[in-house]
Order: structure tokens, then sequence, then C-alpha cells
């Protein structure tokens, strides 16, 4: 799990660092919109979420651990059953992590590739939300 939370911050690191007038941060609407796994209850809508995927550690050179693939959920959550209103946010994220590589924490993160995009509506107590996650994988290689 040690190279899922240095790409999760990784990958964090890059959101939460655009802020200009087309960023991330700017088209939810603000910087306490992100966050690690759920959006806390009372927090306001829309948020990104980034959660690790569990993946089995299967990348080994001559049964010597090389790097675990990892998978993020990039979560981008609205109110109502529109996706109009987060579709933008959605796209920005996309074209901020498809690709991303580079040194974080001294560590060299491989490419992310965008892998699958679900889009769904959920409903508590009477109230819609859209949801659009997109899950990134790492390319394994050596590091």
């Amino acid at each position: 799990m040690i190279e899922a939370q240095r790409v999760a911050r990784f990958a964090m690191s890059l959101l939460v660092a655009d802020t200009g007038p087309s960023g991330v941060v700017t088209l939810l609407g603000g910087g306490e919109r992100l966050w690690r796994a759920l959006v806390p209850q009372g927090k306001p809508l829309p948020a990104l979420t980034l959660e690790v995927v569990p993946l089995d550690d299967l990348t080994t050179a001559n049964g010597d651990h090389v790097w675990q693939p990892v998978l993020l959920d990039i979560g981008i959550h609205g109110e109502g059953a529109d996706y109009g209103p987060i579709n933008a946010a959605a796209d920005r994220a996309y074209q901020l992590l498809q690709g991303a590589a580079g040194v974080h924490e001294d560590v060299y993160m491989p490419k992310l590739r965008r892998r699958t995009v679900r889009n769904f509506i959920d409903t508590e107590a009477g109230q819609s939300y859209a949801h659009i996650v997109q899950t990134f994988y790492t390319e394994a290689q050596p590091t």
C-alpha cells in the first residue's frame, strides 16, 4: 500500500494546485471541496473525492517486489440528477491526471492512465445526487 498512498498524494497534489480560472478547484467552487475517500457530512457540493482502489500486488522481478500497480477513483459529486454542473470539473480532472507522471516525495510516479468512467445518480432521503467517477491506474514499471 506504500505505492498506493504515494500515488494518491501525488494525484491530490496536482488537483489541489489546479486553482486557475478553469482549474478543478475553481470549477468546484473553492478549496474545501477536495477530499480523500468521502465528502464529510454537511460539506458543500459539488466536490471531488480521491480513493485508492485495492489491487493485487503482481508486479515482481525475479520474485522481488518492484511496484504495486495502483488504481485511484476520482469522483466528482453534485446535487441533483443532472451531470451538467459537474461535467467541466470531471473533464478538467481528466486533463490534469491523464498521463501525469514525475517525481513526488523522492519517488518516480509512473504515468496515470484513465481506465474507466462511471456515471450514476443516487438518491438519499428524497435528494438526488449525480456522480462521475473516473478510475485511473499507474503503468507499472521498475522504480
